[in-house]
């Protein structure tokens, strides 16, 4: 028999997968652009590409992560150049279908540098940049179908 998948919040008090959902639900409903965004939107040294990573000259000698992530629904992958001094997300669809699909990479200084790219989409949500990657960590964010999740302090410069 399994047991039910339960998050600890900051006191320490067990929240039940359907709270879980909930508070992811909200979470990627803030990270998603405002209907005036259209599908991309940036801040600081943020910015949206209507690409690929890879088109963008990124290659898999740049790649730091690579997982598949929302039981099997996406792929994110992150990249890094030092001649570019940059970081590249995008969000694979692995679902053979178009679907809402969220990617965002934003500094985890929290200092309004942000890239987000939302929508209806069959192949991938991307490119987002963040460029002066300097010494700086990046938090990734990503939503598919109504499952999401966060990374923190990924690649620190």
């Amino acid at each position: 028999m399994s047991t039910p998948r339960t998050a600890l919040t900051s006191s320490g008090r067990r929240l039940p997968s359907a709270a879980l959902s909930l508070v992811m639900a909200a979470t990627m409903l803030l990270m998603a652009p405002s209907s005036a965004d259209a599908a991309g939107s940036s801040g600081g040294d943020g910015r949206y590409v209507n690409s690929t990573c890879g088109a963008l000259g990124y290659t898999t000698d740049n790649r730091i992560r690579n997982e598949t992530v929302s039981n099997g629904a996406a792929r994110l992958q992150v990249f890094y150049s030092r001649s570019k001094n940059a970081n590249c997300a995008q969000l694979i669809n692995l679902t053979g279908s178009s679907t809402h699909m969220t990617v965002r990479i934003e500094r985890s200084s929290n200092t309004g540098d942000y890239a987000v790219d939302s929508g209806s989409y069959s192949s991938y949500a991307g490119a987002v940049i963040l460029t002066d990657a300097g010494s700086s960590c990046i938090n990734l964010g990503w939503y598919i179908n109504s499952g999401g999740g966060w990374r923190y302090n990924v690649h620190c410069g």
